[in-house]
């Protein structure tokens, strides 16, 4: 998989398409951005999916695979949390964190001051894929205006952003 990841990187590279300035993200010029740390595609309009409870997060982020899915691409999810930093900043386990933190180069407690090549990436809360395992009321979310990981009442409306795993095959990616 890190031979694929590499691959693909310089593939990339090699073709012309732009990498922004922040690491590992990659405009593929799809309506999607790579990250070649975590081999994860994320949408590039991180506010396509708005605001929503959690089950329509969930069902919004499935109903990007139906037909031929997103950008030709299925396997859309709500990104994962990482239960085991509690609510906390400064977690960077799971994918939001990542991204914020790792790729983004925000500032725990801080304003949402990089955006990356997102677009519509608003300094709020998103849900993810990761429901509290002792209360099944409850789901947790990424908050991108001080990087913090909370849990919360899956009833209320935040906003929807979705990922999925790698990229789109070398086969297919075309230069802008």
């Amino acid at each position: 998989m890190k031979r694929m990841a590499t691959l693909l990187s310089v593939f990339v590279m090699v073709i012309g398409l732009s990498a922004s300035a922040y690491g590992a993200l990659v405009d593929m010029h799809d309506g999607t951005i790579y990250d070649a740390d975590t081999q994860l595609s994320w949408l590039k309009d991180a506010g396509a999916g708005g605001l929503k409870t959690w089950e329509q997060a969930v069902a919004w982020a499935a109903s990007l695979n139906i037909g031929g899915g997103f950008a030709g691409l299925t396997g859309w999810r709500l990104p994962n949390a990482d239960p085991a930093c509690g609510m906390a900043a400064n977690c960077t386990h799971g994918e939001m964190g990542h991204l914020y933190y790792a790729e983004l180069k925000n500032a725990a407690g801080g304003a949402l001051t990089n955006t990356g090549p997102f677009i519509n990436l608003q300094a709020n809360l998103y849900w993810s894929g990761t429901e509290f395992a002792s209360s099944p009321d409850l789901a947790w979310l990424f908050y991108f205006h001080g990087g913090y990981q909370y849990a919360y009442r899956k009833v209320n409306d935040f906003y929807a952003w979705a990922v999925r795993p790698g990229a789109r095959s070398q086969s297919t990616l075309t230069p802008s």
